[in-house]
């Protein structure tokens, strides 16, 4: 598997993930 490949991979992946912990984190702040 090359980098750019890898990395596009990690794109598509991580980013969901840092987008849901940030509405998460955001929804905790409101909440309080």
């Amino acid at each position: 598997m090359r980098m750019d490949q890898l990395l596009n991979l990690g794109w598509k992946f991580l980013l969901p993930i840092s987008l849901g912990n940030l509405l998460l984190t955001t929804t905790q702040l409101v909440s309080l």
